[in-house]
């Protein structure tokens, strides 16, 4: 029996690591544990578009192909676009600054696209959820 689709939260976060020594495991370690303090938050309130950030984490097998944010796909059908955010590789030590960073300028990111996409922009939550994340994730060290 189907309870229906699990709902989309207005902001996700994930990772494409590229590595197993110790530094790519650090940055995994804190973008699970920023994604744990999100998740809850974004099933809470709607956006437009929904943001799906996606940390590309340096390592020995894979290294990203840009520099800072980008955004990717867009699902017309979900609402939801992708933002690629690379951590460069010249960062060694896993650092909750550098990934909030990031995460703000992958909303930045989304709004522009939307904007230059004629699409509706509503991500007054997501930013709440973005002042949280510094105000009650960052300081936490």
């Amino acid at each position: 029996m189907s309870l229906g689709p699990e709902p989309t939260p207005s902001l996700s976060i994930g990772a494409v690591v590229g590595g197993v020594t110790a530094s790519p495991a650090a940055w995994k370690a804190l973008v699970v544990d920023v994604s744990r303090f999100i998740q809850p938050r974004a099933l809470l309130i709607e956006a437009s578009p929904r943001i799906n950030v996606v940390y590309h984490v340096p390592g020995e097998v894979l290294t990203p192909e840009h520099v800072g944010v980008r955004t990717g796909h867009y699902s017309r059908a979900r609402d939801l676009l992708m933002v690629q955010a690379a951590i460069v590789e010249d960062v060694s030590a896993a650092s909750r600054e550098v990934l909030y960073q990031l995460l703000v300028d992958a909303i930045d990111a989304a709004e522009a696209y939307s904007v230059r996409k004629a699409r509706p922009v509503r991500l007054e939550g997501v930013r709440a959820i973005v002042a949280s994340v510094e105000a009650l994730w960052l300081p936490a060290q």
